[in-house]
């Protein structure tokens, strides 16, 4: 779940930023925003799949690119499919992933124009 682009998405929203433009999570923010699923109410077939695709992002081969980079990555896009059945969302996946894939990927480079206007 932490290493989905929905993760990633409640995280900008939800972090404070302190010394940098990715920022934190305060203990007390964790008390505020749901950011974490409850294990023991995903569905077994899904759970499996999860595991599968994590192993997939985590084993590869090469390091595992810089976090901006991934937003095309396969492994993430795998990993992001499991949650769409998890969640139930019935648009088509892949043009559902690329919206969000894009939407992140914007997110990124306005982190990047502002960080580069900053120094």
């Amino acid at each position: 779940w932490l290493n989905s682009t929905f993760f990633l998405i409640l995280f900008f929203l939800s972090r404070r930023e302190i010394g940098g433009s990715y920022g934190r999570l305060q203990i007390s923010d964790l008390y505020k925003e749901k950011l974490f699923l409850d294990i023991t109410e995903i569905p077994e077939p899904i759970k499996q799949s999860i595991l599968y695709a994590f192993d997939e992002f985590c084993d590869h081969e090469s390091l595992i690119p810089p976090l901006q980079e991934q937003i095309h990555w396969e492994p993430r896009k795998n990993l992001d499919k499991c949650f769409l059945d998890l969640f139930n969302i019935q648009e088509d996946p892949d043009k559902f992933l690329q919206s969000l894939h894009e939407i992140t990927a914007q997110f990124f480079l306005e982190l990047q124009q502002r960080d580069k206007q900053k120094n």
